[in-house]
């Protein structure tokens, strides 16, 4: 099963988009600015630079930084442990994707039921088969 992240449009104070669940429902996401990483992802800047685009397995194991179960995006270039957590503007990000249920110009508001919410359908849609999370710019 494949969800889709289209980001609509990115600046220096962040990177907006909708996350599509398939017969589910849609969720805002906030993420860091969006910049493409050279080959050796030399123009990165940690912990402030969105994932590229692609597609992504899901799984779903423990946050040392959280300490809760969340969905983790496995094999992302140049990135090591991205998440989908709850958060509301650019300094909660570090890189991961912040999922709401609304949105404002800083970033995204009802972040923790939304977390819920997809952590409720990512745990029975898992016991199914895998999930993966497509990644698509459209600016």
């Amino acid at each position: 099963m494949t969800i889709t992240l289209t980001r609509h449009s990115t600046s220096e104070n962040g990177t907006f988009g909708k996350l599509h669940i398939p017969l589910f429902m849609d969720f805002y996401t906030f993420e860091d600015q969006y910049i493409k990483l050279k080959p050796d992802c030399s123009n990165k800047i940690n912990k402030e630079t969105a994932i590229p685009e692609g597609l992504y397995r899901i799984i779903i194991t423990q946050s040392q930084r959280f300490k809760k179960l969340l969905p983790l995006l496995l094999k992302v270039r140049c990135f090591e442990g991205i998440r989908i957590h709850s958060g509301n503007t650019k300094k909660d990000t570090s890189g991961c994707i912040l999922i709401g249920m609304n949105h404002n110009s800083f970033g995204v508001s009802g972040s923790k039921i939304a977390v819920d919410l997809l952590m409720g359908w990512l745990q029975r849609a898992l016991l199914i088969s895998q999930v993966r999370i497509e990644i698509i710019n459209k600016f």
